[in-house]
């Protein structure tokens, strides 16, 4: 009774056709390797990424209000809800590092030249969109981290030429990061890169099934560009097998080992943040002791200290040792007449220099309001 099911489906849809245009498709055989697992594994880490990230959207609040409190509340309160979190983290972390890997491997085994350039350029946008995923997600978080980030990556944007200012602004949907900054990250996490990611990856899978798996190289064999095609199809029919069930079994041995890994990190390590409110008179953020060497002997930065500019850090000792808030202020001037960018760190380290002298019982000393 179910075969004839399944043979009235079959007649309809075509689906044992599809298969065999597909997983059932033709490879080499030395592409039986373990080189070649690792395209499968970022694969594995995307379906686990849209699965916990459909799951976190169903209590995640992409609010500047809310955001903060419901990732708490995920990670305290949800059953589960901290593990969850820690599965998308460590997801993201495993598939740029599996990403990364694959392209080196594509490259130094050649597989980005002739005829498999389309697939080595789509693959490169692959890259570029998944590293766009795993800073706007590092923005959800809308804690201290992705406050001071997201301020570090709007002064970068700002230095552009000619079209900074907009640029920033277009970013951050104002001249500050507020609400409507974490309403544009949030679509761009969620529906815009998402949506590319996905249309990009079954063009790459197809550029894949049109012009075939390299080859495992051998050195000293030229490749011909005129006659390449002819060979590969000669290699296939001599030495070609079926990629499922022939070639697919180290491909799930690697999977399945990228899930362990991802599924022990998860329960060992636990998700990341969040830490501190965005709130920027308030810095809880962990200095790298190499690039705030004037701080390597202090622990958390006090509230008001702003490490987005390297103006900032030049004054982290005269903030220290004398208390001198003018002198900063006075130097963010000069920077924001500058630049834009200036401008946007000026404006930040205004409200923090402010908090810093109110825990100080300092006099709060006369700020301008960069950009305006």
């Amino acid at each position: 009774m179910l075969r004839q099911i399944a043979i009235w489906i079959d007649d309809r849809l075509h689906l044992s056709k599809l298969f065999d245009s597909t997983a059932g498709h033709t490879v080499p055989a030395n592409a039986g390797s373990w080189f070649y697992v690792f395209g499968s594994g970022t694969l594995t880490c995307f379906i686990l990424q849209i699965v916990t990230g459909i799951c976190l959207a169903f209590v995640y609040v992409p609010s500047a209000d809310e955001a903060f409190t419901s990732l708490e509340y995920l990670n305290y309160d949800q059953p589960l809800g901290w593990y969850l979190r820690a599965l998308h983290f460590w997801g993201s972390n495993f598939m740029v590092s599996i990403m990364a890997i694959h392209m080196t491997q594509v490259f130094l085994f050649g597989a980005f030249k002739y005829p498999r350039e389309l697939t080595w350029i789509s693959g490169c946008v692959l890259l570029l969109l998944t590293l766009g995923m795993a800073f706007t997600g590092q923005i959800m978080r809308f804690d201290q981290d992705a406050y001071w980030g997201l301020g570090i990556g709007a002064a970068i944007m700002g230095r552009m030429p000619f079209i900074g200012p907009n640029v920033v602004h277009l970013l951050l949907g104002g001249p500050i990061i507020a609400g409507e900054t974490l309403s544009r990250f949030f679509t761009l996490h969620v529906f815009v890169i998402p949506g590319l990611l996905i249309a990009l990856i079954s063009l790459h899978l197809r550029l894949v099934l049109a012009k075939g798996i390299n080859e495992y190289p051998v050195p000293g064999q030229e490749v011909k560009r005129e006659s390449y095609a002819e060979e590969y199809e000669a290699l296939l029919k001599k030495e070609g097998v079926p990629f499922y069930p022939k070639a697919i079994d180290k491909d799930l041995v690697f999977s399945s080992l990228v899930m362990l890994g991802i599924l022990a990190c998860a329960a060992y390590f636990g998700p990341k943040g969040p830490r501190g409110i965005p709130n920027p008179t308030y810095i809880d953020t962990v200095r790298a002791a190499f690039y705030f060497p004037h701080g390597r002997k202090k622990s958390p930065a006090p509230a008001g200290r702003c490490f987005g500019c390297d103006i900032c850090v030049s004054h982290i000792g005269k903030l220290d040792s004398s208390g001198d808030l003018r002198s900063v202020v006075a130097a963010h001037g000069g920077l924001e007449r500058h630049s834009h960018a200036g401008a946007i760190c000026a404006r930040a380290c205004a409200a923090g220099i402010a908090g810093r002298a109110r825990a100080a019982g300092k006099a709060v000393p006369e700020l301008s309001q960069p950009g305006r």
